[in-house]
C-alpha cells in the first residue's frame, strides 16, 4: 500500500520499500536467515500490481484488494483467492509466486545447519540442537528452484510440505516460563479415522500458540520442548480444554505449565523423609474423611517433629524449678 501511494504521489522510486530496498527485487521467504518472508510477500504484492515488471501481469488495485479485503487465513488463502477469481491469468499468477519462493521446495538438505539457512533460537547465532530449515545447496549456495509438480502458493520445504501461516485461534495458548525456543505439539484422535499429526510452534514471549482441533473432535494433545528431555511433558483433552474455553478467550491464554527439563539439581534431590506407614499401603493411617495421615519413622522425622504439643514449653518450666531449688537450697559456706 505505502508503495502504491509513492506511485500516486509521483515519488521518483516508487518500488523502493526502505530500508530494504527495491521490491523489483526477487526476495524469497529464506532470504536473511529466514526474515524475507514479509518482503517476498511485499514484492508478490507489487509485482501483480506493477505495470513495467518482466512478469507478463498487471492487475489494477481494484482486482487485487477484491481478494484483499475477504478474510484469509494466511497467505495461501490469499494465492487461492487470486487463482479462482481471475482463472484465465493463473499462469501468471504462479510465476509471480515462483519467481518468490511461494511452493513446496522438496528437495532434500545435506542433513546439517549451514550459515544462512533460517532457525529458531538465539537471535544472534546458531547454536547445536535449535530447530533449523535444511534446504538443498548447489556448490555452498543456497538452491531455491522449483520444480514442476511442487505446490505453488505455501512457502514450505521439505520438512514442512503442508506448511501454513494462519494464526491460532484466541484462547488456544500455553503460558510457559520455560524458555526452550521450539514446541512440538502431537495430536492424536481416538477416532482412528482422522490420522495423528505433529506440529512445530515457537515460544513467542512464554506463549506457545496452536489450534487445538474443534470439540466435536475428542483428541489428546502433547507439547514438549523441542529437542530437549521434559520431566513434565503437558497432555491435554481437547473436552477439557473446550469446558474452559470461554475463560481462555477472557484470559487469552487455557493454563501455565513449567516443563522442567530434566538434569536441573532441584529434579534430581530425593525426599529426606519417608512414610510410616506407607501412606499407600493397607496399613496407611487415615483421617475421618478416610486421607492417609503423614507420619515419619522416628529416625528420618525431622528435628522436634514427632513431640507432643506443648513438650518445648514444659521442659523449659522444669529446668527453670530446677534452677531456683538450687539457688535456694545451695549451703552457706
Amino acid at each position: 500500500m505505502s508503495l502504491m501511494i509513492g506511485e500516486y504521489n509521483g515519488y521518483a522510486f516508487k518500488d523502493v520499500y526502505n530500508p530494504i530496498g527495491s521490491m523489483e527485487i526477487d526476495f524469497l521467504p529464506v532470504d536473511y536467515f529466514g526474515m524475507g518472508e514479509e518482503f517476498a510477500i511485499c514484492g508478490i504484492l507489487w509485482d501483480l500490481y506493477d505495470e513495467i515488471n518482466d512478469d507478463l501481469v498487471h492487475m489494477s488495485m481494484e482486482e487485487i484488494w477484491a481478494v484483499l479485503k475477504r478474510f484469509n487465513n494466511d497467505f495461501t488463502d490469499v494465492y487461492e483467492g487470486l487463482t479462482s477469481m481471475y482463472p484465465d491469468r493463473k499462469n501468471e499468477i504462479n510465476r509471480v509466486f515462483v519467481n518468490h519462493g511461494f511452493f513446496i521446495n522438496l528437495k532434500p538438505g545435506n542433513g546439517k545447519w549451514d550459515f544462512g539457512e533460517p532457525y529458531m533460537g538465539w537471535p544472534d547465532r546458531y547454536r547445536p540442537f535449535d530447530y533449523f530449515i535444511d534446504l538443498p545447496r548447489y556448490k555452498d549456495r543456497i538452491l531455491f528452484q522449483y520444480s514442476p509438480g511442487e505446490k505453488i502458493g505455501s512457502a514450505g520445504d521439505l520438512s514442512r510440505p503442508k506448511r501454513r501461516t494462519a494464526m491460532a485461534p484466541l484462547g488456544h495458548c500455553i503460558r510457559t516460563k520455560d524458555k526452550t525456543a521450539c514446541y512440538t505439539i502431537d495430536v492424536v484422535f481416538d477416532d482412528n479415522e482422522y490420522s495423528p499429526y505433529t506440529m512445530r510452534v515457537n515460544n513467542i514471549k512464554g506463549d506457545i500458540k496452536f489450534a487445538v482441533p474443534p470439540d466435536r473432535y475428542k483428541a489428546t494433545i502433547t507439547v514438549k520442548p523441542d529437542r530437549t528431555e521434559c520431566g513434565k511433558v503437558l497432555t491435554i483433552r481437547s473436552e477439557d480444554f473446550y469446558k474452559k474455553y470461554q475463560k481462555s478467550v477472557k484470559n487469552r491464554y487455557y493454563l501455565e505449565h513449567r516443563f522442567e527439563p530434566l538434569g536441573r539439581e532441584e529434579d534430581s534431590k530425593e525426599d529426606p523423609y519417608r512414610y510410616y506407614p506407607d501412606p499407600s499401603g493397607e496399613e496407611a493411617v487415615t483421617d475421618e474423611s478416610g486421607r492417609p495421615i503423614v507420619l515419619f519413622s522416628e529416625k528420618d522425622a525431622p528435628k522436634g517433629f514427632l513431640e507432643e504439643e506443648g513438650d518445648g514449653s514444659l521442659l523449659s518450666i522444669l529446668l527453670v524449678l530446677v534452677i531456683l531449688f538450687l539457688l535456694l537450697f545451695k549451703k552457706p559456706r
